[in-house]
């Protein structure tokens, strides 16, 4: 083969790689497999200080401070936010059974069942809550179920949580009630509070598609408060979100991931609903 004709095939390989590179990177979406956002205030991870987005690993201690609120997001299907004074362990972070292990002041879970995890475990001491697509309020010697069931373990004992129920451990003892009204609309906050968490991770989702958002926004005349305005319309269900994403030409995992978030943005907003009809 000549010369010239080898660097011509080279080309041409370069190309078609170069193709395939891109298309790929266009379709696939990296998950992160743990996420840490800091609200507000002061939030360490290992005894340093963070104050930015960083990503996490197995066996990390996060502890927030007298001020310090923040947000733990696990393979993009757990959302943990997380009052002041409470420390968090990263247990486990397999993607089918993440765990984590809570010491001291409270947190409020929220897990979509996104990606392939299965399952979520948060331990304190000797309770375990385990769930399986559900919103949930934990903190020592007491859980509130917002959303689904909870599977609570205590001392071995094992107790079914469902929705709006709640249940403590006083001096040893398990009590199962209904929430209070106070409690409901404690719910009801921290519900709007996770929402605003997946809107967050919906924002990233999006950011790891600048090109093709770009690209989009120029052939379809779209402005970033067009894009925001519509993202509201989908998440009050002015929009079919399936619907749209039926439009793509191609099959986009990023597409899918927000079509997942969006929906429980949805079923949230339902879920607070249900809340206001009983305050």
């Amino acid at each position: 083969m000549g010369r010239k004709k080898k660097i011509l095939v080279g080309i041409v390989i370069f190309m078609i790689l170069m193709v395939i590179i891109l298309y790929s990177s266009l379709v696939s979406s990296k998950t992160i497999k743990s996420l840490l956002h800091v609200d507000s205030g002061d939030v360490e991870v290992n005894g340093k200080k963070v104050t930015k987005d960083i990503t996490l690993n197995e066996g990390d201690l996060i502890e927030t401070l007298g001020n310090g609120v923040a947000t733990l997001i696990l393979y993009e299907s757990v959302i943990i936010n997380v009052d002041p004074n409470t420390k968090i362990t990263l247990d486990e972070l397999s993607k089918k059974y993440p765990k984590i292990s809570q010491e001291g002041g409270e947190t409020w879970n929220k897990f979509t069942k996104m990606l392939g995890v299965v399952s979520y475990d948060n331990q304190i001491g000797n309770s375990i809550a385990s769930v399986r697509a559900t919103f949930f309020g934990f903190k020592e010697d007491k859980i509130i179920v917002g959303e689904g069931k909870v599977v609570f373990s205590f001392n071995d004992a094992t107790y079914n949580v469902d929705e709006f129920n709640v249940i403590e451990n006083v001096d040893g003892r398990i009590i199962q009630r209904k929430a209070t009204k106070q409690e409901l609309y404690e719910i009801k906050i921290r519900m709007e509070k996770s929402i605003e968490s997946l809107k967050y991770l919906r924002s990233l989702e999006i950011d790891k598609k600048t090109l093709l958002v770009s690209v989009i926004k120029s052939t379809q005349g779209l402005t970033d408060e067009d894009i925001q305005r519509n993202l509201g319309d989908v998440d009050n269900e002015l929009l079919d979100i399936d619907e749209l994403a039926e439009k793509s030409p191609i099959k986009i995992e990023s597409i899918e991931k927000i079509v997942a978030i969006t929906k429980s943005i949805q079923q949230m907003k339902e879920s607070i609903k249900k809340i206001d009809s009983q305050l």
